[in-house]
């Protein structure tokens, strides 16, 4: 099996978040993205908070 240097980008941004791996050329090799949503914040009402664990289990 061939041995290919890749590189794993993950993009958190306040709409989606995705991971994409690129080879050294900068080509992607394969993307996933899903959108993200926010939760109530408990401590500010009408406040929003995005869910640390919830990003990470995403990605």
């Amino acid at each position: 099996m061939m041995q290919k240097d890749i590189a794993i980008v993950f993009d958190c941004g306040a709409t989606n978040v995705r991971v994409i791996a690129m080879d050294n050329k900068g080509q992607i090799i394969a993307s996933h993205a899903m959108g993200n949503d926010t939760d109530e914040d408990p401590n500010y009402p009408g406040g929003r908070i995005w869910d640390l664990d919830k990003l990470w289990n995403k990605l």
